[in-house]
């Protein structure tokens, strides 16, 4: 290799991420990737270990996860065992992620499974993507 790509950055990544869940399991620990960079010679991956919590029935590995399964217990329109799951919306898939508190806008964070890209979504998305479950 000549020099780092995107293409092959995530490649690596998702092989890192894999060994790493090994040592992880090993010890009762979750890993979470988190966004990285590159240059040309240089690649920086970034993930963390983190001990999983259970809030009610769903375990959450991530803080935006606690703060979904948080706020499903006063806000019973939403329902904390969507947290992880995917859900239909004009012909594209989502995975409900999670929920950040501060974000009044586009408070839900959800991953398009297309291109596995994280997304801020608002709560009408959610809502219709869910209606039927």
């Amino acid at each position: 290799m000549d020099r780092f790509s995107g293409k092959a950055c995530d490649t690596i990544a998702s092989e890192a991420i894999e060994a790493l869940k090994t040592v992880a399991e090993k010890h009762g620990l979750n890993v979470v990737p988190a966004r990285g960079n590159y240059g040309d010679t240089e690649f920086t991956f970034k993930a963390s270990f983190v001990i999983p919590t259970k809030v009610g029935n769903v375990t959450v590995d991530t803080p935006q996860a606690k703060a979904y399964a948080n706020m499903c217990a006063w806000n019973h329109d939403f329902k904390a065992e969507w947290l992880g799951q995917t859900f239909m919306f004009k012909g594209m898939q989502y995975r409900l992620d999670g929920y950040k508190p501060r974000s009044p806008k586009f408070p839900f964070i959800c991953t398009r499974l297309d291109d596995n890209r994280s997304r801020k979504c608002q709560e009408g998305l959610i809502k219709a993507g869910f209606k039927d479950k």
